[in-house]
């Protein structure tokens, strides 16, 4: 970088900066650069040399008296707007804390016409003066009941990757976990870094998911994220109503039991008719079912007294042949033959 002159409009200007505004200046112009840590000491900031924040810069006219003060943003960037075009001096006030050495001068004049950019001031530190080594140690995992906190059987997320950027948040290396999760890395960054985790599309964290680890020191992380849920779904089980078997007639009285048919349907002719009992007629004789009389008596049988049994034997036959005892004809004939028969015999003896 020129030392003392910085050419109007060069470059472009830094994002994300600190912003001072000059008294009494009613213009539309500004100034800007960046305070650096100057790794290579070469007066000239690199892609990979981190900015220095909370440095003091001063904007002052060109007598060299104040007009203007900021401190730079956390990676190292600065501006003065709202200036009029004319001549301007920019000063680092002074050096960030461990970087007692500069690089380039601590104060540098602008001729201001329409805008300057690049205005930057290097630092650097001193041999023995501090490590910027930075080690990065720290764990990436799969947080299955998404408590943000680890549990033992939970896996390393090594769908995850990790980036590791200088203050700038430019990239240093891209790095991807273990199997276990585990993640470490150590390196010169000229400054602090920025971990930062990166998981898949539709992954979420139940963490912060970014860190920070400064020179010196061990940059310890524990990054936990979650797959996507499953869409939750009901199952209805459906109601289902089963219809009658169109192969099955429907139930109906049958024309025996003397219900009609159902419309449409002919009768069964081939249905036995229904059992009925037909009463006996008055005009027939009331012993016509009565079993006929043997014409051979069984022999006749004295008893003790020389009386005959044979009126008591043949009664009983003649009653036992009765075809219904409830019928009360029919028993009141049997009792009549029993009668006459006994006269009968008697006769005969």
């Amino acid at each position: 970088m020129a030392h003392g002159l910085v050419v109007a409009g060069a470059g472009a200007m830094a994002l994300g900066i600190g912003q001072g505004v000059a008294a009494g200046q009613t213009g539309s112009s500004q100034i800007s650069g960046t305070v650096f840590n100057d790794l290579s000491r070469d007066g000239v900031r690199q892609s990979s040399e981190p900015g220095i924040g909370a440095v003091g810069i001063q904007l002052r006219d060109s007598a060299g008296d104040f007009l203007a003060s900021t401190s730079t943003s956390q990676n190292g960037s600065y501006s003065f707007g709202d200036l009029e075009p004319g001549t301007y001096r920019v000063v680092e006030v002074a050096n960030a804390p461990g970087y007692s050495e500069d690089t380039t001068t601590n104060m540098i004049v602008v001729n201001l016409s329409s805008g300057a950019s690049g205005v930057d001031f290097g630092d650097a530190r001193a041999e023995g003066e501090g490590d910027s080594t930075v080690s990065v140690n720290g764990l990436v995992w799969v947080d299955n009941d998404r408590d943000g906190a680890f549990d033992s059987g939970e896996p390393g997320a090594t769908e995850v990757r990790v980036l590791i950027a200088d203050s700038n948040y430019d990239p240093i290396i891209w790095l991807n976990p273990a199997p276990d999760g585990s993640v470490t890395w150590e390196g010169d960054a000229g400054g602090s870094v920025v971990i930062r985790a990166l998981p898949p599309d539709g992954w979420v964290g139940t963490t912060e998911l970014v860190a920070y680890a400064d020179p010196g020191g061990s940059g310890e992380f524990a990054f936990g994220v979650a797959s996507p849920e499953p869409p939750t779904t009901t199952t209805t089980t459906p109601t289902t109503t089963v219809p009658p078997d169109p192969g099955s007639p429907p139930t109906t009285a049958s024309p025996g039991d003397g219900a009609p048919p159902p419309p449409g349907q002919s009768p069964d002719l081939t249905a036995p008719p229904p059992t009925t009992t037909t009463p006996r007629a008055p005009n027939v004789p009331i012993n016509a079912d009565l079993a006929p009389i043997p014409s051979d008596p069984s022999p006749r049988s004295s008893t003790t007294d020389g009386s005959i049994e044979v009126a008591g034997v043949q009664a009983s036959r003649l009653a036992a042949t009765g075809r219904d005892s409830s019928d009360k004809a029919s028993s009141a004939a049997a009792m009549i033959v029993a009668g006459v028969v006994a006269v009968v015999a008697g006769s005969v003896l």
